[in-house]
């Protein structure tokens, strides 16, 4: 019973054993993929204005970026069916974006408007605190624009309109806030030089510029400039300087300097005008010259930085002189090392008399004066020659016989001077003396001798009533030093003091 049992257990399965490789295998049957269906896009970027833009940059996800041609267009071929949400981005302009659905074997034409981004707006004051070498200037943001702005400050430069990648610059970095202040200081400046500054702000959307403001820097020391000389004289000449700037601090000298070389400097001829507190003209006057010699003049002016020089001027001195006191001029001769008014004195002192009462006639001949009126008439610097200086000239013209001849204005081919009647002999003015026959005046203020003699007083007296005098003639060669009344009116020689 117990074997009969265990065959019947394992009779199932054996038959499942049996069954299991009796029947046919069992293979998976693959699933289709689905189709991928694709479309265009056709697509174009243009402002507000409606004005195509190129070099538009394109970007969408699953999509390689692209740039609009010159049309403002761009195109994708071959593209995957589904929503895209495309980017156009340009510099200058916010960035536009289009959600485009791309439908099976179709092309859609999305339209992209991009606006311009607002760039920053910034304005600067006037320059203050201006010295040789800094300064300062304050600015305003005014606006951020449309994004954050990066960098603003003030560039400056010698040129007009500067700009932050050619010239100097201070950067206070970025900021969000609007109506926001800021100063800048200026330093290492080159002074007494012309400067140009401007705020300056940027964003992502560009650089912006405030008007431009001008400022000079003070110069060290101080400028200065002259003007060409004025009433030359045989020895001495005017000239006027400028201080067009005190520099760093007031002067404490000022002047013209001179020398017979260029560029003269204080070691030279010069003036010393004192301290000076403000700008404007000064007038020197350069004394002790040589006659008919060229010479250079500057202005100077020092303060505590230094010395500066002005331009030069030059000039050549002549042969003649300005009587300060009535500006009449006179020419001059330098005969045997003494300089003499090479024209009788014309200066109307007290007492002094015209031929003929006439300003005509003193033009040509002089005034006439009294012994004792003479020395008081003559003009600063000069006197009246004595008895021996006349002596010592006729000497020098070798001798009183002849030395009246070179002493008389001359006759010119055979031709009597008409400031002499006839005969004016031996009339050649050889000295250069230039006698003219003046004549003299009498005690009556008759005139006497008119065009036949020439009367000079000296400064020496012959007694209480008589002062010596020179007398030349026309009819002779003579030089003679005489004796006469002191009341005559007579003519005036002056001599230079030296």
């Amino acid at each position: 019973m117990k074997k009969k049992n265990c065959f019947f257990r394992i009779l199932p399965l054996f038959l499942l054993i049996l069954l299991a490789f009796q029947m046919p295998s069992c293979k998976e049957t693959p699933i289709p993929e689905p189709t991928v269906q694709f479309g265009k896009i056709k697509g174009k970027v243009k402002d507000l204005n409606g004005i195509a833009l190129s070099d538009v940059t394109i970007s969408g996800e699953g999509l390689n970026d692209t740039t609009t041609n010159a049309n403002g267009e761009f195109f994708y071929e071959k593209v995957e069916v589904k929503t895209y949400t495309l980017k156009a981005s340009k510099t200058g302009y916010l960035i536009g974006s289009s959600d485009v659905k791309v439908v099976a074997d179709k092309t859609v034409e999305p339209l992209i408007q991009l606006k311009l981004g607002d760039k920053p707006t910034v304005s600067t004051n006037t320059v203050v605190k201006i010295n040789m070498t800094k300064a300062e200037v304050s600015g305003r943001l005014n606006a951020i624009g449309s994004s954050e702005i990066t960098a603003y400050g003030h560039c400056w430069g010698t040129t007009s309109n500067p700009i932050v990648e050619e010239n100097s610059i201070t950067n206070f970095g970025t900021s969000n806030t609007v109506n926001q202040a800021f100063t800048s200081n200026l330093e290492d400046l080159t002074p007494n030089t012309q400067y140009y500054v401007r705020a300056y702000a940027e964003n992502s959307f560009g650089i912006v510029y405030s008007t431009q403001v001008t400022f000079q820097t003070l110069p060290g020391e101080p400028t200065v400039m002259t003007n060409a000389a004025t009433d030359i004289q045989f020895n001495k000449a005017q000239v006027i300087g400028n201080v067009t700037a005190l520099g760093a601090s007031n002067l404490t000298q000022h002047g013209h300097v001179w020398s017979k070389s260029p560029n003269p400097t204080l070691s030279d001829f010069k003036t010393t005008l004192g301290a000076k507190t403000t700008t404007g003209n000064f007038t020197s006057t350069l004394e002790n010259l040589e006659m008919e010699t060229t010479y250079y003049v500057r202005a100077y002016a020092t303060n505590n930085s230094g010395t500066t020089y002005s331009n030069q001027e030059i000039f050549t001195t002549n042969n003649r002189f300005k009587d300060s006191r009535d500006a009449k001029w006179y020419d001059i001769v330098k005969i045997n090392g003494k300089i003499w008014l090479k024209q009788n004195l014309n200066y109307d002192a007290p007492n002094s008399i015209c031929y003929q009462f006439s300003d005509y006639d003193c033009s040509i001949y002089g005034r006439f004066y009294r012994f004792s009126d003479a020395a008081a008439a003559l003009p600063s610097g000069w006197r009246l020659p004595t008895e021996t200086d006349f002596n010592e000239l006729i000497t020098f013209l070798n001798g009183t016989t002849v030395a009246g001849g070179k002493m008389k204005d001359a006759n010119i081919n055979g031709t009597v001077s008409k400031y002499w009647q006839a005969p004016n002999l031996g009339a050649t003015d050889e000295s250069g003396f230039k006698a003219y026959g003046s004549g003299y005046l009498n005690k009556s203020n008759q005139p006497i001798e008119h065009q036949q003699s020439a009367m000079f007083w000296t400064s020496t007296a012959a007694n209480s009533t008589q002062g010596r005098c020179l007398r030349l003639h026309t009819n002779n060669t003579e030089a003679q030093i005489l004796s006469y009344d002191k009341e005559f009116f007579f003519s005036i020689r002056c001599i230079l003091i030296q």
